[in-house]
């Protein structure tokens, strides 16, 4: 059985695109990042999908740390 390795950030600042989230958890591994939008605009809010699951756990490190002046979980 695969397992789905999908992270869910919250918190993220309102001008995060896919470029700054892959560079903030590292590019390695991430298959697909899906940025929620509001009226057109980022909720602070995104999935990022894993294709391995080292990468995935390295990611889930980044928990509580600062993304420019917000805390992302």
């Amino acid at each position: 059985m695969v397992k789905d390795l999908v992270i869910k950030c919250r918190g993220l600042p309102y001008s995060c695109d896919e470029s700054s989230l892959r560079k903030f958890l590292g590019d390695s591994g991430i298959s697909k990042v899906n940025i929620i939008m509001r009226d057109g605009k980022a909720a602070g809010d995104a999935f990022v999908h894993y294709s391995n699951e080292d990468d995935y756990k390295r990611a889930l490190k980044k928990d509580r740390e600062h993304m420019g002046h917000r805390l992302v979980k």
